[in-house]
């Protein structure tokens, strides 16, 4: 039994017995099993899984407001660490 993913076709003007284990064309599966190639696979998973083509400018905004939340969290937490350096080179000068 051959995969269904990779199959031998073979011409008609070709010898039934160079290809041992290749398949006629009156021999392929009827109904039900399909042949599906290589080809056929990545077509498909392009299609599903496609990039999108650029950003809208929604989604442009979501990442600057997250980007600035972080950014602000950050300043709040080291704030304290912030000034006691401040302080610091203020009593050096």
């Amino acid at each position: 039994m051959s995969s269904s993913f990779a199959r031998i076709r073979v011409d008609s003007t070709s010898s039934r017995t160079a290809l041992p284990g290749a398949q006629s064309a009156s021999e392929l599966p009827k109904g039900g099993e399909s042949i599906v190639t290589f080809t056929d696979l990545v077509a498909y998973l392009r299609a599903r899984f496609g990039v999108e083509e650029g950003q809208t400018m929604a989604e442009y905004g979501v990442v600057l407001a997250v980007i600035t939340a972080l950014v602000v969290a950050a300043i709040l937490a080291l704030s304290g660490a912030i000034a006691d350096a401040l302080n610091t080179v203020k009593g050096y000068l």
